[in-house]
């Protein structure tokens, strides 16, 4: 898929538009510019730019978690042009991954990039051990520029809206992103759907909107076993997620069996590193086991 929403595309399409007199999404910003580029006396006279407008575009990030396919739903309610891009930065889980995504939006509206693979120490790191820097920057800006005017949804949560500690999910960085979106040729929103809510109460959210289906469709796994694998905090979070809601999630292992990881994942929010609200719903999902 082209880029629609970077200056050197944009002026190369306006190069095109004027020879062929097609029409062009121009944005205000440039078109003076565009317009000025054309008053050249050597121009021929049909050489012209016809500009019209376009409705706003929604780019979604699109992953199989809980949170990227509940963006996906909530924008779909409101509108009709949803965009969903997946990334293949090299995890180890994409085909399951792609097939589970197929399975709730179609092959139409997914748009699958390849440009950007990110790496780290796989031989000291298990996959879900470490993020990768700047990751959500560098794809963000990255959609932004496939989509004409209109919203990023960016599948956040309420613990990791943080001051300090969250990287490029924090405060700051959504402030500071906010502002880079839009100073774009087409100027972008950064929408935070999921910005008040836990993975509890996105589960809760499926359930009252009628997305059940679409919720067991949902993985969250960071391994390559074709289900979830129950041996990573991604499989243990969400299992929580859904017990918290009395919400069966059917497993291919016993999850009570995982005392290390449980023990693991009590003591790594003891701290209250992931907020007051998450660290209670889970405890709580914990003591149910």
């Amino acid at each position: 898929m082209n880029k629609v929403n970077n200056f050197a595309n944009i002026a190369y399409k306006a190069h095109q538009s004027a020879l062929s007199g097609e029409d062009l999404m121009l944005p205000s910003s440039i078109s003076r510019l565009t317009q000025a580029g054309l008053n050249d006396i050597h121009s021929p006279e049909d050489f012209n730019i016809i500009c019209h407008s376009v409705g706003d575009e929604i780019g979604i990030l699109m992953s199989w978690w809980l949170d990227s396919i509940a963006c996906y739903l909530m924008a779909k309610k409101q509108w009709t042009n949803v965009k969903c891009f997946y990334y293949d930065i090299g995890q180890p889980y994409k085909d399951k991954e792609l097939k589970a995504i197929y399975e709730v939006i179609g092959d139409d509206s997914l748009h699958i990039i390849t440009e950007y693979k990110l790496t780290s120490k796989w031989e000291k790191y298990d996959w879900w051990d470490f993020i990768f820097p700047l990751r959500n920057m560098v794809l963000i800006l990255d959609a932004a520029e496939r989509i004409y005017w209109g919203e990023i949804y960016f599948g956040v949560v309420d613990w990791e809206l943080k001051k300090e500690g969250c990287g490029d999910k924090g405060i700051e960085f959504i402030r500071e992103l906010s502002v880079t979106l839009k100073s774009y040729p087409f100027p972008v929103l950064l929408n935070i759907p999921l910005a008040k809510m836990t993975k509890s109460d996105i589960v809760k959210w499926y359930i009252d909107n009628w997305y059940k289906k679409e919720l067991h469709l949902t993985m969250s796994c960071l391994n390559w076993e074709d289900w979830h694998c129950w041996k990573c905090q991604s499989c243990l979070k969400k299992y929580l997620a859904f017990l918290h809601n009395g919400e069966e999630l059917k497993t291919n292992s016993d999850v009570r069996l995982l005392k290390d990881l449980i023990k693991s994942y009590w003591e790594r929010t003891s701290d209250n590193n992931v907020g007051e609200k998450f660290v209670k719903e889970m405890r709580e999902s914990i003591n149910l086991l």
